[in-house]
């Protein structure tokens, strides 16, 4: 393997890692329900034996609606930024 491709999998190993282990502590650290953040609470949806789909994609769109909403707001400068550092020169 190339260096640049065991590069991509060291970063994104430590990428998850590091997602994995602030949704844990979240988890431990978090214990009132008023406090909890968006996955953690999605996560009560869930059961062993069964769960509620519809309340649970309900949920998630809930969840990611003001991701998207400031995307499609700051769309224009997002792209502009990114177009301007892609350039050489």
């Amino acid at each position: 393997m190339s260096i640049a491709t065991d590069d991509f999998i060291r970063s994104s190993g430590n990428l998850a890692y590091v997602n994995t282990w602030l949704k844990l502590i979240a988890l431990v650290l978090l214990s009132s329900e008023s406090v909890r953040t968006v996955p953690l609470g999605l996560l009560n949806f869930q059961g062993q034996f069964s769960s509620q789909m519809t309340a649970l994609n309900a949920g998630i769109l809930i969840g990611i609606a003001p991701v998207l909403i400031v995307y499609v707001l700051f769309q224009r400068y997002m792209v502009s930024g990114l177009t301007a550092g892609a350039i050489k020169g």
